[in-house]
């Protein structure tokens, strides 16, 4: 039953059981919905990476990748986090960071960091959120870039958190359990 607004409440009114059921049934509908909602998948990484100039499975951010089990018609919340990526000084430079499945084919491009001048080098992070409606089954997800540029080597710049180091970088699964 969903909840009205109650109208002005005097001092001394009593609350009716009917009202309060009401308010209790939403509370309870309302925290079973998010208990439905379970973390599937995450992985973390506090070492920084160098990035290559083609996807490759040895570029993949995480050593271990996100691997859950799909229903097939459910989207999925995927959430992907690194402190900060570099793209350095150069005439052309720039680091496309994507969404990867198992075979570290692309699913898409999460963030570009480029830099167009030889001046300074770009640092930006890269914070995601896609859902993702995969085939049923096992889903295997990582997060690769890949950098084109003329000097320098980009990477993937990240700590293990604490007083001035970077955070972990982190790849999430969001959805429901299956039943």
């Amino acid at each position: 039953m969903a909840y009205a607004t109650p109208g002005t409440v005097a001092a001394g009114d009593v609350a009716t059981a009917a009202a309060w059921n009401v308010v209790v049934g939403d509370i309870v509908d309302h925290e079973t919905r998010l208990l439905q909602i379970r973390r599937l998948a995450f992985q973390t990484r506090t070492t920084p990476l160098n990035i290559n100039t083609a996807l490759a499975t040895t570029g993949n951010l995480f050593a271990t990748s996100a691997t859950f089990t799909a229903a097939g018609s459910t989207a999925y919340r995927i959430e992907v986090f690194v402190p900060m990526v570099s793209a350095p000084t150069a005439v052309t430079s720039q680091t496309i960071v994507h969404l990867t499945d198992g075979s570290n084919n692309s699913l898409g491009q999460i963030q570009l960091v480029g830099v167009g001048n030889a001046t300074s080098a770009l640092y930006a992070p890269v914070s995601g959120v896609y859902y993702y409606t995969p085939a049923a089954g096992s889903v295997t997800l990582n997060v690769s870039a890949v950098a084109n540029v003329t000097t320098g080597t980009p990477q993937f710049v990240i700590g293990a958190g604490g007083a001035s180091t970077y955070l972990p970088a982190h790849i999430a699964v969001f959805g429901p359990a299956l039943t």
